[in-house]
């Protein structure tokens, strides 16, 4: 009985034994899949970490925030940086650290501009703006040079002439002329870069303020004008004019890659060779028939024209005989009184004298197709262009012998009326006055064929001066100055750009700019260690969990 009941206790014991070391096994296994399960996810967030990382550097991966998308380059300036296909050098002339922590500010406020980034945003924003023109191209390169080194003395002695300044940029760029590679270059200043605002008198006197940054606008003109083959003269007629209506006009054709300079002659003569476009706007008084003969000349240009004038209407300059008489010549004509639109959903609503025009349909009334091709040049992307004051404007013929006109802009419907002189914005028409589609852009072409070459000279006639306004310019939603850069392009043919500059102000940080050293302290301790310690923690308790059973 004894021997019987060994084997029989014997026999349990192995049973117990046999049955604790399966499920050791069993136990074993499910931590083994664990452990390998959890080293696997631990190797993917370190890699999605390092790639990142990686992909950072030549791919844009910030979110705007912002409401209307102003801290981040605009699709089309990217669109055009992807498409430069020649090495662009932006050489910032700062210490990078002392650009955003404080020595550009200390600067600026003690020099002529007296101002100060206020906000603490600007500057840092400017930074993170070229660091995203490298993104975009990778044959931008950025780099900042100390003003206090050795590199930067032969930075001042190339730029003598150009008077650089602490944060001023200098962009680069090699081209080849006749065979020989010759370097171009332009300068993008302080003032170029950012808005400066007066602020209120205080206790230390008038301190101004930065309160916008024009980075991607300045920046990108630059960049424009040094892979550019091409640039165009504009002169600005001062004479019997007021001037200060095209003050933005002027900066604005500077970014678009023209040379500006102004007429201050009491009396116009002989226009110099070099000017491809003229500009009239707001006359104060008349031309005299010699002076517009002058300009006559010019355009025609002995035959080969090539030349353009672009003119400006207002409401408020005097009769102007001769000059309108002339305009008719190139069919033109202007009437008496103010537009107004009669449809409350044509125009402002406080305002019916400020209205909105559209693009007009390009329509071909000649034999010769390409008789017609500027017009698509001039309307081409115009959606809505907001006006006010707008002198009443007509084309007196569709075609006259070497001349043919068109409409490029044109109120929204047949619901607006021509108001008297001196008419106000509580004025209302009555059942007599006639309501009709009336024009905001008209542009004549004079070509004539030579050698089987079409020669053109272009008049193009705005009807106001509300086109070139800067009040209406910073709205990205209206075309105003679009498309009176499509008419100058046009007037002067201009070579073609796959973006048109308009001075465009970033009023609000990007997300990047709240992004501050602690924060990224933080993101970098959460998802480099907190996350995968998380994880193997997690990985851990399975295991022992899984090996009770």
């Amino acid at each position: 009985m004894k021997i019987k009941e060994f084997f029989t206790k014997l026999l349990d014991k192995f049973k117990n034994a046999k049955g604790k070391k399966l499920k050791n096994k069993s136990a074993l296994k499910h931590g083994s899949y664990a452990i390998v399960i959890t080293a696997i996810v631990i190797a993917v967030a370190v890699a999605v970490n390092v790639l990142l990382a990686i992909v950072s550097k030549r791919v844009n991966l910030e979110i705007d925030l912002s409401t209307s998308k102003d801290s981040t380059l605009s699709q089309e300036n990217i669109e055009f940086l992807k498409g430069i296909d020649k090495d662009i050098n932006i050489t910032v002339c700062a210490d990078k650290d002392d650009y955003v922590n404080g020595y550009l500010d200390y600067y600026v406020a003690q020099s002529e501009f007296g101002a100060s980034d206020s906000s603490g945003v600007y500057y840092s924003q400017t930074i993170k703006l070229l660091e995203k023109y490298e993104v975009a191209n990778n044959r931008i390169n950025v780099s900042f040079v100390n003003p206090q080194s050795t590199e930067f003395s032969s930075i001042i002695s190339e730029y003598s002439k150009s008077n650089l300044r602490y944060g001023d940029l200098i962009v680069e760029a090699n081209q080849m002329v006749e065979g020989k590679e010759v370097k171009r270059s332009s300068i993008v200043t302080f003032e170029d870069i950012y808005r400066i605002t007066e602020s209120q008198y205080a206790m230390y006197g008038e301190q101004n303020t930065v309160s916008g940054n024009f980075l991607e606008t300045a920046l990108t003109s630059a960049i424009y004008k040094v892979i550019s083959t091409e640039t165009k003269n504009a002169a600005i007629i001062s004479t019997h004019c007021n001037v200060s209506d095209t003050e933005y006009f002027a900066a604005v054709l500077g970014l678009n890659n023209f040379d500006i300079s102004y007429i201050y002659d009491v009396v116009i003569g002989e226009i110099s060779d070099e000017t491809d476009l003229l500009v009239i706007a707001s006359p104060t008084e008349d031309f005299t028939p010699d002076e517009l003969q002058n300009i006559e000349k010019w355009l025609m240009n002995d035959g080969k024209r090539g030349r353009g004038l672009m003119y400006f209407a207002s409401n408020y300059s005097p009769k102007l005989p001769n000059l309108q008489a002339y305009l008719e010549e190139w069919g033109i004509s202007f009437g008496e009184g103010v537009v107004y639109e009669t449809d409350e959903s044509n125009c402002l609503p406080s305002d019916p004298m400020t209205m909105g025009f559209a693009a007009a349909p390009v329509e071909d009334k000649s034999e010769n197709v390409d008789t017609y091709d500027f017009m698509k040049a001039a309307t081409n992307d115009i959606s809505l262009i907001l006006s006010g004051n707008n002198v009443p404007m007509y084309t007196t013929y569709d075609s006259l012998d070497t001349r043919v006109t068109g409409k490029v802009a044109t109120t929204m419907g047949e619901t607006s009326v021509v108001a008297p002189v001196g008419s106000s914005a509580q004025w209302k028409p009555d059942d007599s006055y006639e309501k009709a589609v009336h024009n905001g852009i008209i542009i004549t072409r004079d070509f004539e064929y030579i050698n089987n070459i079409p020669h053109s000279s272009y008049v193009a006639a705005f009807s106001s001066t509300d086109y070139i306004s800067s009040e209406w310019a910073s709205y990205s939603d209206l075309d105003n100055m679009d498309s009176a850069l499509n008419a100058a392009k046009v007037a002067c043919e201009a070579e073609e750009s796959d973006i048109s500059f308009a001075t465009k102000t970033i009023k609000s940080e990007s997300y990047a700019d709240k992004v501050t050293e602690a924060s990224v302290n933080a993101t970098r301790a959460i998802f480099q260690y907190a996350i995968p310690a998380l994880i193997i923690i997690c990985g851990i308790f399975i295991f022992v969990r899984r090996a009770r059973r």
